[in-house]
């Protein structure tokens, strides 16, 4: 299935490395108002829920990120069009968002491209089990574990200390689940036309 990557299928990630650096270098002066913040989006502040994943705590949190955007694009770019990136990308951090919001009510805060990876991880990863590529499976397995470990024994406190904040480890939750639930739809969705065909 790896085929030669085409310049339409890394605008996806330049994109979002492109906003997220703005948003990194004007942090000072915009996060304030662009993360996501539980009293904020309760008083109509809406848009923190879009805007949170692009804003970061500070360099090491940018850079540890911006890292998983090209290492995740590196593993399973060949996968997507422009389109099927944006969708993973859009509905995991909604639902990362929405998740925090409405079932992770301790956390007031929350920020950071994290759980959208995550999405676009498990998106990846089912395409390659599709697709029936090497390793597919065992990098599923690695994923569900990973979040197992985060829910029950906390993140990596190592991390916490570089980033300067806690991390979000349900908003990775949510943002698989958002993942998971594109994958699962653009696989009943070709299932169908198949079928149809």
């Amino acid at each position: 299935m790896k085929t030669k990557l085409t310049f339409n299928q890394y605008l996806g990630p330049l994109t979002v490395l492109f906003f997220a650096l703005i948003a990194h270098v004007f942090n000072s002066q915009i996060s304030e108002v662009l993360v996501y913040d539980r009293i904020s989006v309760n008083n109509g502040e809406w848009w923190r829920i879009f805007s949170a994943p692009f804003i970061h705590t500070n360099s090491f949190h940018f850079l540890f990120n911006a890292i998983g955007v090209l290492i995740l694009y590196g593993l399973h770019g060949h996968f997507y069009t422009i389109k099927l990136y944006f969708i993973t990308f859009f509905f995991s951090g909604l639902t990362s968002s929405l998740g925090v919001h409405f079932y992770s009510t301790h956390l007031d805060k929350y920020m950071g491209l994290s759980a959208v990876l995550h999405g676009l991880f498990i998106v990846g990863v089912i395409q390659e089990i599709k697709y029936k590529e090497k390793g597919g499976e065992l990098l599923l397995l690695g994923v569900i574990l990973k979040l197992y470990y985060e829910q029950f024994f906390g993140a990596d406190s190592i991390v916490a200390g570089f980033i300067n904040a806690q991390i979000a480890v349900n908003a990775h939750l949510w943002g698989s689940i958002g993942g998971s639930i594109v994958a699962l739809f653009y696989l009943y969705r070709n299932k169908t036309t198949l079928v149809s065909n």
